[in-house]
């Protein structure tokens, strides 16, 4: 299992984040507005009559948050167990 762990903290980083950054299949699929996520959310201060930079650039700072502390908190696992059978003792 200590040897797994690296390779098992690399795929949920990644399943994470890939199910946190989905756009289009929510986009496709849903079609009641209250079910959308926040990446949705966010494409609609994007119209064609201009961008609300103010709320978009908020709204995307607390979207990119809660990946953020994912990902610091398992970088620190993912480089320890990829430094464990570096060296030889």
């Amino acid at each position: 299992m200590p040897l797994s762990m690296p390779a098992l903290t690399t795929a949920s980083l990644f399943a994470f984040l890939q199910g946190w950054g989905n756009f289009v299949f929510p986009l496709t699929l849903l079609q009641d507005d209250k079910l959308y996520p926040l990446s949705i959310r966010l494409f609609t201060f994007v119209s064609e009559f201009g961008v609300q930079w103010n709320y978009l650039m908020a709204g995307s700072f607390i979207y990119s948050v809660p990946s953020i502390v994912v990902i610091l908190i398992g970088s620190k696992f993912l480089i320890s167990g990829l430094t464990a059978g570096a060296f030889k003792e």
